[in-house]
């Protein structure tokens, strides 16, 4: 097993992004998103590496808001395997529209809790 420590951050060389990219490399993954919800104040905050096109999708429409991935995260305290929301019944609308850009469902989210956010790792 190995472990990447995504609170330390990317070496002073790399972007964020190049450093999604290379965990994405490490797992085995397409793409990663790195987000930081803070309910107290209403912000979303992210680094990912999913296709341009998609990112202006996703936030054109404000999917942030209903993204299925993020909410059973909040709501677990164990990963969430994508496939876990499949038999919750048909796909969400985020799901559906990510196909349509090349993006699988089939995926992982990661929450991690802190005082004052829950921070999600997916890919």
């Amino acid at each position: 097993m190995q472990i990447i420590y995504l609170s330390a951050g990317p070496a002073e060389e790399q972007t964020f992004l190049g450093y999604l990219d290379s965990v994405c490399d490490k797992l085995g993954f397409d793409y990663a998103a790195y987000v930081n919800l803070n309910p107290l104040i209403g912000a979303t905050q992210g680094f990912v590496n999913y296709p341009d096109a998609w990112k202006r999708h996703y936030t054109d429409h404000g999917f942030h808001m209903i993204d299925p991935t993020l909410h059973a995260a909040a709501r677990s305290i164990a990963p969430v395997d994508w496939d876990r929301l499949k038999q919750e019944g048909p796909p969400s609308r985020v799901i559906r529209d990510a196909r349509d850009y090349g993006i699988t469902d089939r995926g992982l989210t990661v929450a991690v809790r802190g005082p004052m956010a829950i921070s999600a790792c997916s890919a």
